[in-house]
């Protein structure tokens, strides 16, 4: 992925770096957006004024049912203080930590309402993850998550 990369310049870029700066601007030990896209506890109802104008239902949706599944396969279905049940690393970012510098970008190909972007932490890549945005009334939301490792959510 050398070259190509950009800072967020079009519209679909500019909201995918935006939704990239809530999550960085959380601070340690504060995981509500963490919290919302997974539905710990139910915290998509809790949070959703604050977040939910960012994601699609499938992609949230999508985020929960795989956080369900590896509680069901590494605690027996209920979260278990002190152990990894679920997701180790964001399903937004793809990691468990943030940009330093922040993100770069290149959308990949664009359908109207639909665009595929990926990202990368470095102008010179590799790649982190790659993003569906959908166009919605309420503006350019995240639909689809694919993470360099192979996990992906709503793709």
């Amino acid at each position: 992925m050398a070259g190509q990369l950009h800072r967020a310049a079009s519209a679909p870029e500019r909201a995918l770096n935006v939704i990239l700066k809530v999550q960085a601007s959380e601070r340690p030990g504060n995981v509500h957006l963490f919290d919302f896209l997974t539905d710990y506890k139910g915290a998509r109802r809790t949070y959703e004024k604050m977040f939910g104008r960012y994601f699609s239902s499938a992609y949230l949706d999508a985020v929960a049912a795989y956080e369900r599944e590896l509680v069901v396969q590494n605690c027996g279905g209920e979260y278990v203080e002190g152990d990894m049940c679920g997701l180790e690393s964001s399903p937004l970012n793809c990691a468990q930590d943030d940009a330093p510098y922040g993100y770069w970008y290149r959308t990949e190909r664009s359908t109207g309402n639909s665009v595929i972007i990926v990202a990368a932490w470095e102008r010179s890549g590799p790649w982190i993850a790659r993003y569906r945005m959908s166009k919605e009334a309420r503006g350019w939301v995240v639909d689809g998550v694919e993470c360099h490792q192979g996990y992906h959510y709503n793709w």
